[in-house]
């Protein structure tokens, strides 16, 4: 699967690089944007640029991903291993959020933003039974798919001389998405799933966030660090750990309408506080019940583009994979994401 995603960005990235030359000096693809292609954050960074006073951007933005395989700290673990102290492991799971993302220029220094966020989680699990020396194995599969949390905020511009750039941001997360939903299982009917599965948090949370960009003729390069604060327990007597994100990247346009992008990403969240008292009772059965074994760390690698494809709109595609993951575990590792935006201005 690596193999194939490195091959497919690549071979996207050729194509697009070689349609994209032939209309460097095409007007009707000309934007009123005030920087260049390349000084656009990559597809994965939101937050990173503000809008003109009363301008409008519309667009969608897509991630997937897919984790697969179990690790225990900095360690992979086989599926055998952990069932010597799990009944039901997770096998694989795979994400999907398509968004809806507003931006609206308040003033040249505030750019009010909102996102609607549409989630689809799948996980395959196993469950590994011995009685009376036989081993019994039955795969099934939990799904849960909606509306997740929905997040309004700001953007304020501190600091601009044209090549340097200050971005102060803040977005207020609404709890409009599920954290208690159920599912019918191999054990019974109407069982809660486990905590990776419930697409929201169930509170109110904050996340502040400072962007810093420098621009140059033909590339940039930025930086933003964000942390994401939950408030209280939810209604089910919990609440997810904090988490804090880094990121650095840089873009170069290899004509006025393309450029390629890259970033390095950092994360790190804490185990939730409290836990859910449906999931109690399963957490020495499965790991992805239990709110002791919600942390980690990770770093990841990404690459990809963005294509100012006519008058104010751009398409922008990155491809990425962790260099280093630690988890509490056993839990699932991530094996790649992707990410995919079609953005219009007006």
């Amino acid at each position: 699967m690596k193999k194939t995603l490195a091959t497919l960005t690549l071979g996207s990235l050729s194509l697009f690089a070689q349609n994209t030359e032939h209309s460097t000096h095409d007007t009707s693809c000309s934007c009123n944007d005030s920087h260049s292609i390349a000084h656009f954050a990559p597809a994965g960074i939101m937050g990173a640029h503000v809008h003109k006073e009363g301008e409008w951007m519309v667009g969608t933005r897509s991630m997937f991903m897919e984790m697969d395989g179990l690790r225990d700290g900095t360690n992979r673990v086989s599926n055998s291993k952990a069932h010597k102290d799990y009944m039901v492991l997770p096998r694989d799971m795979k994400m999907q959020m398509h968004m809806l993302d507003v931006m609206y220029g308040l003033n040249d220094d505030w750019t009010l933003t909102l996102m609607v966020p549409w989630v689809r989680y799948s996980m395959n699990l196993n469950r590994r039974m011995t009685m009376m020396g036989t081993t019994t194995d039955t795969k099934f599969k939990t799904r849960n798919e909606g509306l997740g949390d929905i997040k309004v905020g700001s953007i304020y511009r501190a600091y601009d001389d044209g090549n340097e750039q200050v971005l102060l941001g803040l977005t207020l997360n609404l709890p409009t998405a599920n954290f208690d939903e159920e599912s019918n299982t191999p054990m019974r009917d109407d069982m809660r799933l486990g905590y990776p599965m419930q697409i929201g948090s169930g509170t109110w949370d904050f996340t502040p966030s400072i962007v810093y960009n420098q621009f140059h003729k033909n590339w940039s390069w930025g930086t933003k660090l964000e942390a994401t604060i939950h408030t209280d327990k939810n209604s089910e007597g919990y609440r997810r750990g904090d988490k804090l994100t880094y990121n650095i990247w840089a873009s170069h346009a290899l004509n006025p309408v393309f450029a390629l992008n890259s970033r390095i990403e950092f994360n790190a969240w804490e185990d939730y506080h409290g836990t859910d008292d449906k999931l109690e009772p399963m957490g020495g059965m499965n790991p992805v019940a239990d709110a002791d074994l919600r942390g980690g760390k990770n770093s990841s690698l990404f690459g990809g583009f963005t294509w100012k494809t006519c008058a104010k709109s751009k398409v922008q595609f990155e491809a990425g994979m962790p260099f280093y993951q630690e988890i509490d575990g056993p839990n699932l590792e991530t094996d790649y994401t992707v990410n995919i935006n079609f953005l219009y201005s007006f």
